[in-house]
C-alpha cells in the first residue's frame, strides 16, 4: 500500500479535532512539497478535504499532538480497571502472581508518539476497538503466562501485538462494524484487509517489526488454513498470532460478562473448532470455562422447539445438498481432480458434520434430537447454542469460497458451475442474502 490514510482515518482525525486540542507539532506538506498546514496549527473537520486530497509527508500520525492523549501510563491505567474491576474478566484476577506478570508486560511495551496518536484517536472516535484491544492482551497474557512463557520480553511483546492488533480496523468506516449490519461482499473486503493495514503501519517503525507486526499480520489466519488473509495452515503461523486468535474468540464472551450460557457458547465454540485453534491453548480456555462454569445453572431464554426445529431442518438441508453436489461435481470431473472450492468446502463441512455427529445430530432426521431431549432445558440450550454457532461456521464458509472464487480465472468458471449454485443455494437457505 503506498496511502494508508484513507478518507476515514481523516475524517476520524478531524471530526476528533472539533471536540479536542489536535496541533501539529511540525508542517504538513504533499508528496510535492507543497506545504498545505503549518506548525501550529490546530486541526479539526475544515482541514478535512485538503488533507484528504493529497499524500502527506510526513505520515499525518508524526505530524499531530492531542491534549489529554494516550500514554504509557493511561494504557497500563487502563488494563489495570478492566483486570480489577470488570465482572467479565473476573477469572483472570484468581492467581494475584498471574495478575501482576499482566500488569507488568504492559511497562515494556514500546509505545511510539505515532502509535501513541493512534490509540489516542481509537479511544476518543472508536472507543469499542480500544476497549476490545486491551481486554484482548489481557486475555492474550493470560495464556501465555498458562503456557509457560516467562520471558518479560516476550510478554510485552505479545501485549504489544494485543494492543495493535485492530489498528488497521481504524481505516475501515465504522458504519461497517456496526452490530447487525449484514455487508457485501465488496465490503468484507474491507474488513478482510485491516491487518494487512495493521502490519504495513507497524513494519515503518523498527521497535514493531517482525515481532509485533507480524502476529498482528497474522491474527485472523487460522491453523487449518481457512483464514485470511493468506490462507496460511499450522506452524505458519507464529504462536503470538495463534495467542491472538484465540483471544479475540474468548473476549467475545468475556465482554458480555462470564453468565453460564454464554460459557456454554464459549465451550461449544471450541469444540465446533478444533483444528482451527492450537489444542493446548483451546484445553486452557476450555479448563478456564468448566472452572467457571461450576455451581451456575443455564440461563437465558430459551427459544421455542418449533423453531429450534426448523432452523436444524435448514441447516441439515445445506449439508443434504452439498452431499449431492459433491457427487454430482465427481460424476462431472471424472478422472479429473477435485477443484480447489470443491476441496476447501469438503474439508471443512466434513469436520463440521463430524462434530455435530458427536452431538447426536441426525441429519436425516433433524427433528428428533429435539423430539429426545424435549424438556430437558439444559441440554435443548446447548443445542441452541451448538445451532447459532453451526450456522456462524456455516456462512464463515460460504464467505470464504466466495473470497476464493474472485481469484478464479474466466476458462476455469466452468468446471465450478455446481459449485457456485451450491453457495447460492446455501445463501438462500440460511438467509445471508
Amino acid at each position: 500500500m503506498d496511502k494508508h490514510y484513507d478518507e476515514y482515518y481523516i475524517r476520524s482525525i478531524t471530526d476528533m479535532g472539533d471536540s479536542r486540542n489536535v496541533v501539529t507539532n511540525q508542517a504538513i506538506y504533499t508528496r510535492k512539497k507543497i506545504k498545505l498546514v503549518e506548525k501550529g496549527i490546530k486541526v479539526n473537520s475544515s482541514l478535512f478535504e485538503r488533507l484528504v486530497r493529497n499524500k502527506l509527508v510526513p505520515n499525518i500520525d508524526e505530524c499531530l499532538t492531542v491534549e489529554g492523549g494516550v500514554t504509557p501510563d493511561s494504557i497500563r491505567e487502563y488494563a489495570r480497571n478492566l483486570l480489577d474491576h470488570d465482572p467479565g474478566l473476573y477469572p483472570l484476577r484468581s492467581e494475584p502472581d498471574y495478575r501482576e506478570r499482566m500488569l507488568r508486560a504492559f511497562f515494556g511495551m514500546p509505545i511510539s508518539a505515532p502509535m501513541a496518536f493512534k490509540l489516542t484517536l481509537a479511544s476518543y472516535q472508536r472507543p469499542e476497538v480500544y476497549d476490545h484491544s486491551i481486554r484482548v492482551a489481557l486475555i492474550s497474557l493470560y495464556l501465555a503466562i498458562k503456557s509457560n512463557i516467562h520471558s518479560e520480553q516476550d510478554l510485552s511483546a505479545l501485549a504489544a501485538a494485543a494492543v495493535f492488533h485492530d489498528i488497521g480496523i481504524l481505516h475501515v468506516s465504522a458504519d461497517l462494524l456496526r452490530p447487525g449490519r449484514r455487508l457485501k461482499e465488496s465490503e468484507r473486503h474491507h474488513l478482510y484487509a485491516h491487518p494487512i493495514t495493521g502490519f504495513l503501519i507497524l513494519r515503518e517503525y523498527s521497535e514493531y517489526h517482525p515481532d509485533i507486526s507480524r502476529p498482528v499480520f497474522e491474527h485472523h489466519e487460522r491453523l487449518d488454513g481457512s483464514g485470511y488473509p493468506r490462507g496460511l495452515k499450522d506452524e505458519e503461523i507464529c504462536f503470538g498470532a495463534q495467542i491472538l486468535m484465540l483471544a479475540e474468540v474468548a473476549n467475545t464472551v468475556f465482554e458480555r460478562s462470564p453468565k453460564s450460557q454464554s460459557l456454554a457458547k464459549l465451550s461449544v465454540l471450541l469444540r465446533l473448532n478444533q483444528k482451527k485453534f492450537n489444542r493446548a491453548l483451546s484445553n486452557q480456555l476450555l479448563s478456564l470455562v468448566r472452572d467457571m462454569q461450576m455451581d451456575q445453572r443455564m440461563e437465558g431464554e430459551l427459544t421455542p422447539a418449533t423453531v429450534l426445529e426448523s432452523k436444524l431442518t435448514e441447516v441439515a438441508r445445506v449439508f443434504q445438498d452439498w452431499d449431492v453436489t459433491r457427487t454430482a461435481c465427481r460424476d462431472e470431473a471424472e478422472i479429473r481432480l477435485p477443484s480447489q472450492l470443491q476441496t476447501v468446502i469438503d474439508e471443512r463441512i466434513t469436520d463440521l458434520h463430524r462434530v455435530l455427529s458427536d452431538a447426536g445430530f441426525d441429519m436425516e432426521h433433524p427433528a428428533a434430537l429435539i423430539e429426545i431431549l424435549h424438556g430437558d432445558v439444559q441440554a435443548l440450550t446447548e443445542v441452541q447454542i451448538l445451532l447459532e454457532e453451526t450456522r456462524w461456521q456455516l456462512a464463515d464458509i460460504i464467505h470464504e469460497v466466495r473470497r476464493r472464487e474472485k481469484a478464479i480465472d474466466a476458462p476455469e468458471r466452468d468446471m465450478h458451475t455446481q459449485i457456485i449454485d451450491w453457495l447460492a443455494r446455501s445463501e438462500k437457505t440460511l438467509k445471508l442474502v
